[in-house]
């Protein structure tokens, strides 16, 4: 591996004050001109450009220049009878948009005490352990709906499913 010598504190007896010809900088000096080579053909394109445009709007018939401002358009009763369709229509978006964050707003409370989830616990488990295994599940399900409400989790992992 050939040593890059800085031109600045060791400068080539043969090439004083001429440090960018050394052969190392050649890879730069080819990219630099074909850089150099791009922007000065995209300058001349942008400069043809703007000939091109008024060359290309002188040619355009008079006819053509002469606009009307005002643009009239006829209603219809079909066409009042559409606005007023879509303005249903959006209202009706509205109001359904805003019906779910109500009841997300709102909490859902289930009464701990329901006699149907209490018998089915009594048939399974029994009278005395029945009411514990209820108490168990009942306090878990408020645990977990206290931590929902308060860190606002999401319950679908964050992460891709195809990796």
């Amino acid at each position: 591996m050939r040593r890059i010598p800085n031109p600045i504190t060791h400068p080539s007896p043969n090439l004083r004050g001429v440090w960018y010809r050394d052969p190392l900088f050649k890879r730069y000096w080819r990219h630099y001109n074909s850089t150099l080579q791009w922007f000065q053909q995209h300058q001349r394109l942008m400069r043809e450009i703007p000939r091109h445009s008024v060359e290309a709007s002188s040619e355009v018939p008079v006819s053509d220049t002469e606009q009307d401002d005002s643009f009239e358009m006829p209603v219809t009763e079909d066409l009042i009878a559409f606005f007023e369709q879509s303005a249903r229509h959006r209202k009706s978006l509205c109001s359904s948009k805003l019906e779910p964050e109500e009841e997300q707003n709102q909490p859902r409370r289930q009464e701990a005490t329901s006699s149907s989830g209490a018998l089915h616990h009594q048939r399974l488990y029994g009278a005395t352990a029945g009411a514990a295994v209820r108490g168990m599940e009942v306090a878990m399900q408020l645990a977990f709906e206290h931590f929902a409400d308060s860190h606002q989790a999401k319950h679908w992992p964050n992460i891709p499913l195809k990796l």
